[in-house]
């Protein structure tokens, strides 16, 4: 079983495009980031290059994007002021005039309206953090942040809970602890944050979880479920309130609403109907299903339908190598 899906995705609730076309992705990049200026250059416009996920919780935002092959993306970001965090490949910046090599781990400051361009190696993974509006923060210099090593760690443990969080509202709570927590490191670098607890970690529950996840078709039976945790039934329900914060039937029902909003996103229909994709994960009424779909994830099926189909492809021409002004 892989760590993929015995885990999930971080931020898979709120999953915009997966494996998309270059096209598909600038278009989502321009639409949920509000950079209608961005351009993606990539070496093969043909292929599909990755996936981005996108929270928008206010003025503050958190995005996700993934790419498996080389990738150049240039033009004006959005207003305010965004962190940029480096988590797996190799990117070369160029920020006002000056070109930075970030690793992973890296975190930059990004200005607000800042003209940038950003070349990126395969198999990138970035996360793009806009901040609130404050009058401190604009006293703090753009460029690598001091106090990365401690903010890091409380981005990826954000990360890594946000395969857990149990509904919308968690999420929206989340989100803001944590930008508050970044602001407070951006504007005393010299603070010590503390991170909550990411996910769970007990053995049994983690091997229910991935149980779960991992077998689209399996019917919900707790007892079944407690023999592969090596629990009892009673003890699986309370060791699962305890880690998650969800009844083992509230995460496998939650995992069927994730499998559904998957298949509506990579759906290659013009016209994905919903009744039939919601049916094939067991939901049946649909008035029911549209309350519980919006508890989770903070819309209607029918307005993620809406924003789907505001994702019209962008052209995509431009070779990597002609990104940066210079080397």
């Amino acid at each position: 079983m892989s760590d993929v899906i015995a885990q999930g995705r971080e931020l898979e609730a709120y999953s915009r495009v997966i494996n998309a076309s270059p096209g598909r992705l600038i278009a989502a990049l321009r639409y949920f980031g509000h950079c209608p200026e961005l351009e993606l250059c990539v070496s093969h416009p043909g292929r599909t290059v990755g996936s981005l996920a996108s929270l928008e919780v206010g003025s503050q935002r958190i995005c996700h994007m993934t790419s498996r092959v080389p990738f150049c993306l240039c033009g004006r970001k959005s207003a305010g002021r965004t962190l940029m965090m480096v988590r797996s490949g190799e990117l070369l910046l160029e920020q006002e005039g000056a070109h930075r090599e970030l690793g992973p781990g890296a975190l930059v400051l990004l200005g607000s309206r800042e003209k940038i361009a950003v070349r990126a190696s395969s198999e990138t993974n970035v996360i793009l953090i806009q901040l609130p509006a404050s009058e401190t923060l604009e006293a703090v210099g753009t460029g690598p942040v001091a106090a990365a090593r401690k903010m890091v760690p409380l981005v990826e443990h954000y990360l890594a809970a946000s395969r857990y969080f149990r509904n919308h509202s968690q999420a929206v709570s989340e989100t803001c602890a944590l930008t508050d927590r970044l602001l407070l490191c951006l504007r005393d670098p010299s603070v010590e944050c503390h991170p909550t607890p990411a996910a769970p970690d007990d053995e049994r529950a983690l091997k229910a979880l991935a149980w779960m996840r991992s077998r689209p078709h399996w019917k919900f039976n707790l007892q079944e479920l407690a023999g592969v945790a090596g629990a009892s039934r009673r003890n699986l329900y309370y060791l699962m309130k305890a880690e998650t914060g969800m009844t083992p039937y509230q995460f496998y029902q939650r995992c069927r609403l994730l499998r559904f909003r998957d298949a509506l996103i990579t759906c290659s229909r013009p016209d994905p109907k919903i009744s039939w994709h919601a049916s094939s994960e067991g939901f049946t009424h649909l008035g029911r299903f549209a309350s519980l779909y919006r508890e989770h994830f903070g819309e209607l099926p029918s307005e993620t339908l809406c924003w789907l189909n505001q994702l019209n492809p962008a052209p995509v021409s431009c070779p990597v190598e002609a990104c940066l002004t210079s080397d």
